[in-house]
């Protein structure tokens, strides 16, 4: 049974309410124990300790006048408070560093608030309420300490560690908040924001909800580090207190001077740091206020650790996530490092919401001397430069911890810098003795080993902890390799004897001599077995890019038959971090120094050689991927789905071996790393593993390519594809003037069919991440014909997508595209007889062959500026152009001659017609006025037509010729006659109240019996304007066949149809989701179709305003005109995707375009009809959202979709679903035709 234990006090005073709450799930026993040991405390009167240094500090800066301040008394006690939590809680190492926080925290608080005690009344009931939650430890006022008969109250603290922690994590909220409030934190200044009525007792940082990940899709191609290890142990309990305190301050406390963010922790191998990083990083962590820790390491990229902070940022802090998600692009992974520092952590940091209020955010990066690598030091330079010099800029809430050995690189580029603190790691033996002894005395009471009492003798602890000079490391090895000796008190004396015999002072000198003492004992060198297994499995550990378990380990060295890497491990446990349910690691990194150092190569057995262990790794995985992958590994039943939603994969996942993921994941950079240079392509024993590797190499990649990609899919690894594709490619290449004549033509090949494999990955990227079937049911048979993938593979997977028009011969980047292809268009119309289309684009205008999609004509470029509209004269035999320039041009269809200029417009010709009878012309302009012209000479009839109150947009006639309808930016539409040059007359009915110019709600457009204005019995209106009742631009109108219907559509989505002849209120077509650009009626005036900046077409019911059909999908981009063909079958569309598009009105049509199997009559069609959607990453779906098939870019534009009958852009490509099998049946695309 649990319940909920609250300590709650409220202050209303003055104009804001501040509630707080400590909550803690107890179960009920805990929550009786935590009474008692309130009780029990009570009871304790033990007078002050002489050593308590906290209240000693406190006691030295508190002054009478302070302490009148109810608000600094408060603060006092509880930091007098926590210093007897220090005391009470001391030996509970679980709980102590919180103390220590709380302490650090609340009592630099204190320091910068005691001359400015007088705050805010709402602060005292906080601080308040902290002292009383804490209180119990001192309800007497007076510091205590137990005394050695209070052990029940230190057993019953041990009990209750988790309530005591989660008090003092709230405590240091707390602070942090008061400290930055008060102007004394990071932000630099008091806060001015105002406090919501209720304000919690947590910090803002929790209230963000800090474990929601903010999801960036862009992140996961970033280059980021892959510890080879988990984080190193901490320090131990008791030791390297003063530096951990010392630290803990620097890293929570603003600085002086305030420039300062980096401390840069340095000092000798083996002295503790990666102990101390590691105490912090848990600590920190618990409370939330870990930002990043990175555990760096020799296989480490100098470019990888940016894009790593920013990866734990997101991660760690929505507000963080969302300020670099906004800046992340597909382009980011090509960003060198500085760009990188710039864009995605200074920029988004800097734009976070100031003053940034959450208190310090550590980052921690440990071992940075370890990726100081001599192939990479130019990047690592750049890394320095930046971390020295960069850095400053950061907000200074963001605290960072560096460490590494005093290298000269890293001495020189921190030197004198600003912004950073140097802190030494001085040697400790103190530390070091303590720890030596608590272990050997833990020891000799384990009763199991039998030792004898007094064991070991004072001075061989003394000398075990000199030989140590200093070095953590040195002593925990020392101590594990007596705790795993078959005796202790013998492996304590081989130790002993072992070190005499050194006879050295140098501390990494007795470290080496230490692991050397440890590899003799761990078994027989001069057994040929062992001989040779240890080395392999300490060079797989060594070489290894992530730690393996033991099986796995196994696997991939192909130890079997009673020989097995766990005896191995077992006998080097005292060097190794290691379990059987865990992988194995080294316990320090200089172990795997010492291994691979070149002065043991000819006299030490366990000397490891890593190009030598690199190669064959490599080797292990092809083969464990030679004897592994299979088709559909996982057992997929359907295609229809993406991995995520498959059921149950996690399960099915684990069937995947780790050995064969990790050889998936790793074998190109074994293959690279095994000629590290080309010196190692000299021995005889080198050539022969190149030509094995290209041996499998090839193999891989023409027979399991596919299957690879399958496992990196669903383990979620598909960048490691490209990487390493992309790193054995340019191997091949830059090493091909050494690699030998006999190896020349095949690393040739290998080089160029990697490289297509490269590009294949890419392109299809989003295909192969997101759902593994696709693999082969849409990747493989939408690749370029000519890349050798498809060559390859595509006839092993028969029954697939068939590209019946349009396939591409070449990768994009190859694609040569023909001079006769439209940009961009702007204008379309269907010829009177149906057989031609014509295009305005922003490069000139075009006529189409309606039925085939082939050009018929164009006029030259520099004939015409940018073409806004066109249109058709009855007889087809001229075609009206409005453009830029701004002049209206007449030219012959089929001579594409200019006929004659209309010239008057003073901007932008946006929209022209002609009458039906061919005699006029109309035009508007975004100069606000219509012209109309003599067709035959090219005279304007009349005057502009003014009064628009701005851009005309589009100009209609009616059908008998007497009309013009108009649309314009000012949201209205006018009805103008053009006999005499005026609006039309109006009228509004009785009833309505009077309106100006901006209220007219509806408007009877009156038809046309006479020439005289008209007039109700109410009111007579002879305004100029006509208001739609669009509330805003209006973009296209037409005209009814009859005359007597306008349809508009609008900026504001709607379409609106207006009955000239009655008083109704037009209801408005609702459905498009982003502007409509243009609307037209059908020749018969029952449909209208519209295009849409939501980049579909609809179909619309004229009288009822209900949707016929759509929205249809098919252009990438906006849809700027429609129209139909003057027998309603058809519907020409034009788009900003640069293609045009001719579709069937009928939905029948689809039914016989959709092709069936005939040897299987249960198959399911292609599924891809007028309700499929193609989404923004290339997704096709059915109807119920179902993954059809993924298109790659290059086929998008010009697909043709079910009710397309011709389709005219860059690359036009129609599919062939004949023998295509996806959903239930995908895995039947490995069967013949006519099979499965």
């Amino acid at each position: 049974m649990y319940r909920q234990c609250q300590y709650r006090v409220q202050c209303t005073t003055g104009p804001i309410s501040i509630t707080v709450r400590l909550d803690a799930t107890l179960p009920e026993a805990a929550s009786k124990a935590l009474s008692r040991a309130l009780e029990d405390r009570n009871k304790i009167q033990i007078p002050a300790a002489a050593d308590s240094k906290p209240v000693k500090v406190v006691a030295a800066v508190v002054n009478a006048d302070s302490l009148n301040s109810p608000f600094m008394s408060a603060l006092y006690g509880v930091v007098s408070n926590l210093d007897v939590f220090v005391k009470v809680v001391g030996t509970l190492s679980k709980v102590h560093p919180y103390v220590n926080f709380a302490f650090q925290v609340t009592f630099s608080l204190y320091q910068v608030l005691s001359a400015q005690f007088g705050r805010d009344e709402q602060l005292l009931a906080l601080v308040t309420t902290m002292q009383d939650v804490h209180s119990f430890a001192n309800s007497n006022g007076c510091v205590s300490s137990l005394a050695e008969n209070n052990s029940t109250l230190s057993n019953k603290l041990k009990r209750l560690e988790n309530v005591i922690i989660e008090i003092f994590r709230q405590t240091v909220e707390c602070a942090i908040f008061v400290r930055e409030y008060t102007g004394h934190g990071f932000a630099g200044r008091v806060l001015v924001q105002t406090f919501s009525d209720t304000a919690a007792f947590v910090s803002t940082r929790v209230l963000q909800g800090v474990n929601k990940l903010v999801e960036i899709e862009m992140l996961k191609e970033l280059k980021i580090v892959t510890s080879t290890t988990s984080w190193p142990t901490g320090c131990q309990p008791g030791t390297r207190k003063w530096d951990l305190e010392s630290v803990t301050k620097w890293l929570t406390t603003p600085s002086s001077p305030s420039s300062q963010n980096i401390l840069w922790l340095h000092g000798v191998v083996g002295s503790g740091k990666s102990t101390v990083a590691a105490t912090l990083a848990h600590s920190f962590s618990k409370l939330h206020r870990l930002g990043a820790f990175l555990c760096l390491n020799a296989k480490t990229d100098p470019n990888a650790i940016i894009p790593t902070i920013v990866n734990h940022l997101v991660k760690f802090d929505a507000t963080i996530g969302e300020a670099i998600k906004i800046r992340i692009n597909k382009d980011t992974i090509n960003w060198p490092i500085r760009d990188l520092f710039t864009e995605l952590l200074l920029g988004p940091l800097a734009s976070l919401p100031e003053p940034y209020t959450k208190g310090p955010i550590i980052i921690i990066i440990d071992a940075l001397d370890k990726c100081d690598d001599p192939a990479s030091r130019k990047d690592f330079s750049y890394l320095l430069d930046i971390l020295a010099k960069e850095f400053s800029k950061l907000p200074h809430a963001f605290r960072f911890l560096i460490t590494s050995r005093d290298v000269f690189d890293i001495s020189a580029a921190f030197a004198n810098r600003p912004n950073i603190k140097d802190y030494e790691l001085d040697v400790n033996i103190s530390d070091i003795s303590l720890y030596v002894r608590h272990q050997l005395t833990t020891l000799q009471q384990n009763a199991m080993f039998g030792l004898p009492s007094g064991w070991p003798e004072d001075g061989k602890t003394r000398a075990l902890i000199k030989a140590s000079a200093g070095l953590f490391v040195w002593a925990e090895t020392a101590v594990a390799f007596v705790e795993n000796s078959n005796s202790p008190q013998v492996g304590l004396d081989n130790l002993l004897d072992s070190l005499s015999r050194g006879n050295t002072e140098s501390p990494l000198e007795n470290l080496y001599g230490l692991y050397k003492t440890a590899l003799e004992a761990a078994g027989k060198w001069s057994d040929k077995q062992f001989a040779e297994d240890c080395p392999s499995v300490l060079g797989a550990m060594v070489v290894g890019s992530i730690p393996l378990p033991y099986e796995a380990i196994d696997q991939l060295l192909g130890l079997c038959g009673g020989r097995s890497s766990r005896l191995i491990l077992h006998r080097l446990r005292c060097l190794l971090r290691w379990t059987e349910e865990q992988p194995a690691r080294f316990l320090h990194v200089s172990f795997a120094e010492y291994l691979v150092d070149k002065r043991w190569r000819k006299t030490h057995p366990w000397f490891i050689d890593a190009s030598i262990h690199h190669r064959r790794l490599a080797l292990a995985c092809f083969r464990s991927m030679k004897d592994d992958l299979r088709f559909n590994i996982c057992s997929l039943e359907t295609s229809y789905v993406f991995n995520d939603n498959v059921h149950g994969l996690d399960d099915r996942v684990k069937s995947i071996h780790i050995h064969l993921s990790y050889a998936c994941r790793f074998w190109a950079d074994h293959f690279t790393a095994g000629f590290a240079d080309d010196s190692s392509l000299k021995t005889p024993q080198a050539l022969e593993d190149l030509e094995s590797l290209f041996s499998a190499l090839d193999d891989f990649l023409r027979c399991r390519l596919l299957y690879w990609l399958e496992v990196l899919s669903l383990i979620k690894e598909v960048p490691a594809a490209s990487k390493a594709l992309s790193s054995v490619t340019n191997w091949i290449e830059s090493h091909s003037k050494v690699i030998p004549n006999t190896l020349s033509d095949v690393s040739k090949t290998l080089a160029a069919f990697a490289r297509d494999a490269d590009t294949f990955v890419r392109e299809f990227h989003v295909a192969i991440s997101k759902s593994a079937p696709h693999i082969y049911i849409s990747a493989v048979p939408l690749s370029p014909s000519g890349s050798m993938v498809s060559r390859q593979y595509a006839s092993k997977y028969p029954q697939q997508l068939l590209i019946d028009k349009g396939r591409v011969i070449d990768w994009p980047s190859e694609l040569d595209f023909c001079d006769d292809r439209t940009n961009e268009v702007n204008a379309v119309a269907f010829s009177y007889d149906r057989e031609y289309i014509v295009s305005g684009s922003d490069d000139g205008l075009r006529v189409w062959h309606a039925n085939t999609g082939a050009m018929a004509s164009r006029l030259p470029e520099h004939h015409v500026d940018v073409s806004n509209s066109v249109a058709f004269s009855h007889d087809d035999k001229q075609i009206l152009l409005g453009s830029d320039d701004p002049t209206v041009t007449l030219w012959d269809t089929k001579k594409s001659d200019l006929v004659r200029k209309f010239e008057g417009h003073r901007d932008v010709v946006s929209s022209v017609a002609f009458s039906r009878d061919g005699k006029y012309v109309v035009s508007g302009s975004f100069d606000t006025t219509i012209r109309v012209w003599e067709t035959a000479t090219g005279k304007p009839v009349c005057d502009p037509l003014e009064g628009h109150g701005g851009g005309v947009l589009c100009v209609a006639f009616s059908p008998e010729g007497k009309r013009i309808v108009s649309a314009s930016k000012d949201s209205k539409v006018r009805v103008w006659r053009i006999d005499m040059g005026e609006p039309m007359s109006t009228k509004v009915f009785k009833g309505h109240r009077d309106v100006d110019e901006d209220d007219f709600d509806i408007f009877w457009f009156e038809s046309m019996h006479s020439g005289e204005d008209s007039q109700d019995e109410g009111i007579q209106v002879s305004r100029p304007l006509i208001l739609s009742g669009h509330t805003d631009e209006v973009n296209s109108v037409d005209f009814s066949c009859n005359g007597r219907l306008v349809v508009s559509g609008s900026d504001d989505c709607t379409i609106r149809v207006w009955d000239t002849h009655s008083p109704e209120i037009s209801v408005p077509f609702n459905g498009h989701t982003d502007v409509v650009n243009s609307v037209a009626f059908s020749s018969d005036g029952t449909r209208v179709v519209s295009g849409s900046s939501d980049r579909t077409i609809r179909v619309w019911d004229a009288q009822t305003g209900m949707t016929i059909s759509g929205p249809i999908y098919g252009h990438m981009d906006w849809v700027w005109s429609v129209a139909f063909s003057h027998d309603g079958q058809r519907i020409v569309s034009g788009s900003l995707d640069q293609t045009i598009r001719v579709w069937h009105t009928e939905a029948a049509e689809v039914v016989s375009w959709l092709v069936k199997r005939p040897e299987s009559q249960d198959a399911p069609s292609a599924g891809f009809h007028d309700g499929s959607l193609l989404t923004n990453d290339g997704w096709m779906l059915g109807k119920q959202s179902e993954l059809l098939f993924w298109v790659p870019s290059y086929h998008r534009k010009g697909l043709w979709w079910p009710r397309n009958t011709a389709v005219i852009g860059r690359q036009v490509s129609k599919l062939d679903f004949g023998n295509f099998v996806h959903g239930p049946l995908w895995t039947r695309c490995q069967c013949p035709v006519g099979q499965g």
